[in-house]
């Protein structure tokens, strides 16, 4: 939780109330291939999902996210995207789009 009070990232503070609502314990910030994300949920499936809050900054930051989401998926993870006001608007289809990717 300390992670994401210094991130101040309401995007990150509320996609983790939600997930921890939800039943989930997604590790926050951890380091994969040397990049940090924003959460990590290993489920007992073995789907390994990669949850990145794309703020205000995701537009000029696309090309980026792309390479790095291609990264990630290579290595065999699922990358989930979910933008700030989609979780502050509609979070009941925020976490039902996490569930379907960890099915």
């Amino acid at each position: 939780i300390n992670k994401l009070r210094e991130s101040n990232s309401i995007g990150e503070l509320e996609l983790h109330k939600l997930l921890t609502l939800a039943g989930f314990n997604p590790e926050i910030h951890p380091i994969i291939l040397d990049m940090e994300v924003d959460f990590l949920i290993k489920h007992e499936n073995g789907v390994k999902l990669v949850i990145e809050v794309d703020g205000q900054q995701h537009d000029q930051q696309e090309a980026n996210d792309e390479a790095r989401d291609a990264a990630l998926r290579a290595q065999g993870y699922e990358v989930c995207r979910l933008e700030t006001r989609d979780l502050l608007d509609r979070p009941i289809e925020a976490v039902s789009r996490i569930n379907k990717l960890l099915q």
